[in-house]
């Protein structure tokens, strides 16, 4: 299987690529800078920017059986990036004919209802430009997509524990949410689902296969 990860060179994505490294698949890390991608044997480092336009994206996408989406702007470009970059993302990914796409958000970010106290005061403007991309991909798209929704994000050990779609805003060790979309990648029942997580007491893989 041929994945391509967008956003590799952040905190997920490194994260990510650590655990996928210990698969088969062949991984295509996008970055903008090459030279902070993670070395690993089956991984390929390759140029890449969410401020190009689709069919300059789709041209890297081209042969890819799925699109992973980690990327993020951390606060500074929300529009460019998590909002915009994120919807030209998955039109590129359609013109690459790519149909699997996995999209990391944030908890409760088609359930604006929720946006409720001082910690979702802060992030306003970032939960905003979430809930447009997520609600593009699952409106306007024709992907095979699964969107993950983690709670805050930590950098503590993975405890290999997690609880899914319980209603709950709660924490997540980023080695845990990497190793969650590891496996989504073979989880098809996660197709055209929205799953919120955070670290619980349930084995990753014993979670996902209650979906």
């Amino acid at each position: 299987m041929k994945i391509f990860i967008v956003g590799s060179t952040g905190r997920v994505g490194k994260s990510l690529i650590k655990s996928l490294s210990t698969t088969d698949y062949q991984i295509y890390a996008g970055a903008r800078k090459i030279e902070q991608v993670p070395e690993y044997d089956n991984v390929n480092a390759v140029h890449f920017d969410v401020d190009w336009t689709p069919e300059e994206m789709s041209k890297q996408l081209q042969g890819m059986d799925l699109v992973i989406n980690v990327s993020g702007s951390g606060g500074k470009s929300l529009l460019k990036v998590d909002l915009y970059g994120a919807v030209k993302l998955m039109q590129a990914t359609e013109k690459a004919g790519v149909k699997r796409f996995i999209l990391l958000s944030t908890i409760f970010s088609l359930q604006p209802e929720k946006w409720i106290g001082a910690g979702f005061d802060a992030l306003k403007d970032y939960y905003i430009a979430k809930h447009f991309a997520d609600l593009y991909l699952t409106k306007e798209m024709t992907l095979d997509y699964t969107i993950i929704q983690p709670g805050a994000l930590t950098e503590e050990e993975g405890t290999g524990l997690i609880d899914i779609n319980d209603g709950v805003s709660a924490s997540n060790t980023i080695e845990d949410v990497a190793d969650t979309i590891k496996e989504l990648v073979t989880t098809d029942r996660s197709i055209g689902q929205v799953i919120s997580m955070h670290n619980g007491k349930t084995p990753i893989r014993k979670a996902l296969d209650s979906l």
